[in-house]
C-alpha cells in the first residue's frame, strides 16, 4: 500500500512537468496559459 501511495504523486509530478514544459515552449510569456493547463492535471482523479 506505501509503494502505491508513493506512486501516485510520483505520477502526477511527471505530467506536471510535462505540462509545464509544454507550456513554457508554447508560451513561456503567457502564465494563464500554465494556468489553464494546471488547473485540469489537478482535478484528474
Amino acid at each position: 500500500m506505501r509503494r502505491s501511495d508513493k506512486t501516485v504523486p510520483v505520477i502526477i509530478t511527471a505530467l506536471d512537468r510535462r505540462a509545464f514544459a509544454a507550456s513554457a515552449n508554447l508560451a513561456p510569456m503567457q502564465p494563464s496559459v500554465y494556468q489553464q493547463g494546471f488547473i485540469p492535471f489537478e482535478c484528474l482523479p
